[in-house]
């Protein structure tokens, strides 16, 4: 570009032109691929809890919204499978423009599942930890019951002999 405004070389222009194009092109890739990183280690890190995560997602945003969260999600991905198959393609390259155009509204939709999940991540983590809580005493619960049954097993069956053994003297 200073090459084209010092002597007025059109054809700098144009390699300056596209220069820029290709670096708007990569910003856009690798915010992308950056906000696919955070989606994906959200959805991993919500593990078992989906059901929970879901239900809150859907309480605080409505019924429907954890589906086209997820779905955008799923687009998204889909898309950025696209570009890496153009990337290996030279002439579809040369014309990855057009493909780009499409990358906004993933990028909007990779933030707002990112957003969505950081409004409700405190309330996600309280709500997690006492479904952890809940389980752990449940799962207490049955081993004091099944030792308590053993044990029961075991005086049952000391009464059993203890009887044996008075009856045989």
């Amino acid at each position: 570009m200073l090459v084209y405004l010092q002597e007025g070389h059109q054809e700098e222009l144009t390699q300056a032109t596209m220069h820029g194009r290709r670096a708007f092109y990569d910003a856009q890739r690798f915010t992308l691929l950056f906000l696919m990183r955070d989606a994906q280690a959200i959805r991993n890190g919500i593990g078992e809890f989906i059901s929970l995560y879901v239900s809150l997602v859907s309480r605080t945003h409505g019924a429907n919204k954890y589906g086209e969260l997820k779905k955008n999600l799923i687009s998204a991905k889909a898309y950025i499978q696209q570009l890496a198959q153009i990337k290996s393609d030279s002439k579809r390259w040369q014309n990855r423009g057009e493909n780009y155009a499409a990358c906004k509204p993933h990028i909007r939709a990779l933030r707002e599942y990112i957003d969505v999940y950081e409004s409700l991540s405190d309330e996600f983590a309280r709500a997690r930890d006492e479904e952890v809580e809940h389980k752990r005493r449940i799962e207490q619960d049955r081993r004091r019951k099944f030792i308590l049954a053993v044990l029961g097993l075991i005086l049952a069956m000391l009464g059993v002999i203890a009887t044996l053994v008075a009856a045989c003297f």
